[in-house]
């Protein structure tokens, strides 16, 4: 591991602040998504694009959407009483007598006018304007005298290079789940999606094996849902039944998810279909950390070592996961592997320039693997936001790889 020397400190210095600074940006981005889609997040989450719903998240819009709900509530009921100050002005104008104190009206108009900008002012928030290359210098120039002391104040770490914050697993299930939904789909009934397999939920494969899903019976009579106890006989034959219904339709699969709903009976709920969700997203954290592991133990000292998964950016992290969730393990591999299809063809699976681009923290790489392994045609949308992802890694990750 590399040491945090002075001029890592410095970077990092800066960095904070124009990330402080960059809040402002974020809040924009979340206030354009607003003015287009509505002022809920969910109105946001269910009409933007995948690439929108990107920069929503990349803009921190879990944390901030609120405040700028609020901030642009205050806006519009500014703008409103300002407006309506203004019209009662215009209509004193309009039936003022011409001739009869004229200059007590005047008086009068000048007054309201002042009152109506004083509104206006008084519900503007208050941001000060920083002069952000004399701070940098000031703070640079200080630090050169006192770098511990300024790292103490603002609680950076000296030592080994550590400074990206902890990771939160329940805060990255939340920001993760709107993205999956929009890529994989959560539906309640098994169906047989692009790839010709039986899926459920968020895209969970149970064609060889159906381990965790809940399965119920809907009578279509009642609308009411039967959990089947897969412990008994019968309700395993009614499964099996249920699912031999879907198999017809596993050559060559043109139909959307919604054309099974009238083919089977099988159902889930949401809360099954929601920690079958977080059973995927946790075991494809398992899946980067093992291809990471594996990728340092045999390329590590050749390419540079890769940080786990929990140390990455989080736009990385979206990556990582998005890509592992749907090619799963073998597919996302560091090393590449050929894979017999069933129509006898070999494949080449695995992405290992894209894992050495990690390594070598080099976007361009990435890119260029991403591109040049296009997964399907069906996936274009999903690969282009991948891809608009990796370009927004942070600069300040993108520096020489780590080396033990």
């Amino acid at each position: 591991m590399s040491h945090y020397t002075q001029e890592d400190f410095m970077r990092d210095i800066e960095a904070d602040f124009r990330n402080a600074r960059g809040n402002k940006a974020q809040k924009k981005k979340i206030r354009e998504l607003m003015e287009r889609y509505g002022n809920s997040r969910e109105e946001i989450e269910a009409k933007s694009s995948m690439g929108e719903w990107f920069e929503f998240v990349l803009a921190n819009g879990d944390a901030l959407w609120e405040e700028v709900r609020r901030e642009k509530l205050a806006e519009e009921a500014q703008n409103k009483a300002y407006d309506q100050m203004k019209a009662r002005i215009e209509a004193a104008k309009k039936t003022r007598e011409e001739d009869e104190v004229v200059e007590e009206d005047e008086e009068e108009e000048e007054v309201e006018e002042d009152s109506a900008a004083a509104l206006k002012n008084s519900l503007t928030p208050h941001t000060p304007v920083q002069k952000e290359n004399s701070f940098i210098n000031e703070l640079k120039k200080t630090a050169e005298d006192d770098r511990f002391g300024i790292a103490k104040a603002l609680n950076v770490q000296m030592g080994e290079k550590s400074n990206m914050p902890e990771f939160d697993e329940e805060n990255f299930m939340n920001v993760m789940k709107p993205i999956i939904k929009k890529h994989e789909g959560i539906v309640l009934h098994p169906y047989v999606d692009t790839a010709d397999k039986v899926t459920v939920g968020p895209g969970i494969n149970v064609d060889a094996n159906d381990e965790g899903v809940e399965w119920h019976l809907l009578d279509r009579k009642t609308n009411t849902l039967r959990k089947l106890d897969l412990s008994k006989a019968e309700d395993r034959a009614i499964r099996d039944a249920e699912l031999a219904k879907l198999k017809k339709y596993q050559k060559n699969n043109k139909k959307g998810a919604g054309f099974f709903t009238d083919i089977t009976d099988l159902r889930i709920t949401e809360k099954n279909a929601d920690t079958l969700y977080r059973n995927r997203v946790q075991g494809s954290i398992n899946d980067v950390n093992a291809i990471i592991k594996e990728f340092n133990e045999n390329l590590g000292e050749q390419e540079g070592y890769i940080e786990p998964f929990e140390k990455q950016p989080q736009n990385i992290q979206i990556v990582l996961i998005d890509m592992v969730y749907n090619l799963g393990r073998t597919g996302f591999d560091w090393k590449q592997t050929e894979k017999k299809l069933e129509s006898g063809d070999i494949k080449k699976i695995g992405y290992p320039s894209f894992w050495e681009g990690i390594a070598h923290r080099n976007v361009d790489e990435m890119l260029k693997e991403c591109i040049r392994n296009r997964w399907d045609v069906k996936f274009a949308a999903r690969n282009k936001a991948i891809q608009e992802l990796i370009k927004q890694t942070p600069e300040s990750w993108t520096k020489k790889a780590l080396k033990k």
